[in-house]
């Protein structure tokens, strides 16, 4: 009888095969995975990493995060939760064909067009008390640090706002400003928990790109508001906001310049810069922040 071995670097290919086809294979991550993590003792990061690490696959409704947070869900899982869902969205959003990404009229956001140095916003964390107090928070000093600085764009024009669409933003729980019916458009942020290491983590620096490409539909009028946002104990607030109403992207790029700036909570702005007969002034009274 004779026995038949396959060279060695067969098996090492057929190993390694195997590693990747193992790891292709591995399902999306679902709210039931979260749970029984939590409940096997992992800690908040460790979620957190994962849930970062796989593919998402979540149930994001209102019913299902009260389920969550009845079980103790921390909130920065569930905040991390519909963050990666709205990314999964949006990545689908953008699985078009070159072509068609080619001939498709944009909408271009550009940031602070006037600004020559580097484009940033670095804010002191702290939050002061008269402001604490409108937000009702905590009196302990770490009550009123926020962990996470973010600018969004979204569309407020009610037939593009989506069912269920508070599970479908990082946004969708701030009742305090509070964030009107909305469809996320963009949302940049820090890494949650990173500061300026210069300043021995008293300040969460946002860095801003050039433009920020907002994907519209060609033709239809959008009203769109664009903030800044603050995580305060896993979840965020809006903070400051200007809304530009009916915005159409015709068959060119349209470009709105914006400024976005701030050194402290009260200070920080993010306004749509345009000509005063454009509509809007900086204290535009679609601003409801505090």
């Amino acid at each position: 009888m004779h026995c038949f071995r396959l060279p060695m670097a067969w098996l090492v290919g057929l190993i390694l095969l195997g590693f990747v086809t193992a790891q292709d294979a591995t399902p999306p991550m679902t709210d039931e995975e979260v749970v029984r993590m939590f409940v096997a003792g992992l800690t908040t990061d460790e979620i957190i990493g994962e849930i970062e690490r796989r593919r998402p696959d979540f149930d994001l409704s209102p019913e299902m995060l009260e389920e969550l947070r009845r079980v103790r869900i921390p909130e920065a899982v569930l905040q991390t939760m519909i963050a990666r869902q709205a990314e999964k969205r949006r990545e689908e959003q953008a699985g078009l064909d070159i072509e068609e990404v080619a001939s498709h009229p944009r909408l271009l956001i550009r940031l602070n067009p006037d600004v020559d140095e580097s484009k940033t916003v670095s804010v002191k964390r702290g939050i002061d008390p008269q402001f604490a107090a409108e937000w009702e928070l905590g009196n302990a000093p770490e009550d009123r640090v926020f962990d996470d600085l973010a600018l969004f764009v979204a569309c407020l024009t009610g037939d593009h706002v989506p069912d269920q669409w508070r599970s479908k933003s990082p946004l969708g729980r701030d009742f305090f400003s509070p964030m009107p019916r909305h469809e996320l458009l963009v949302f940049l942020s820090t890494a949650p928990g990173e500061g300026d290491d210069g300043q021995d983590g008293r300040r969460v620096t946002l860095a801003l790109p050039p433009t920020i490409e907002v994907p519209l539909e060609a033709g239809e009028s959008h009203d769109l508001m664009i903030g800044l946002a603050l995580q305060v104990s896993g979840q965020y607030r809006r903070l400051r906001s200007d809304l530009w109403r009916g915005v159409v992207v015709g068959e060119e790029e349209l470009v709105l310049p914006a400024v976005v700036k701030g050194r402290k909570v009260r200070k920080i702005r993010a306004l749509f810069d345009r000509d005063e007969e454009d509509g809007d002034d900086d204290e535009a009274p679609d601003d409801a922040s505090p």
